[in-house]
């Protein structure tokens, strides 16, 4: 994910509505302009339908190839 508003809404609206739900996993491009603690800070502010619905949350890494 690149950390759009429409991603971020997406990701509040299934967290919110999913009540069998246990994870959810988020993995950002590297290059989403926000950092790791800006999102997950976000992630963990959002409503839950589930209370065992856990967020994961890593960001990729490529490597150059070189």
């Amino acid at each position: 994910m690149t950390c759009n508003s429409s991603e971020m809404h997406f990701i509040e609206f299934v967290l919110s509505k999913a009540r069998r739900l246990k994870e959810f996993h988020v993995c950002l491009d590297e290059e989403c302009p926000r950092s790791n603690e800006d999102v997950v800070t976000k992630l963990v502010k959002y409503r839950r339908a589930s209370p065992r619905a856990k967020v994961f949350f890593s960001r990729m890494q490529y490597s150059s190839g070189l």
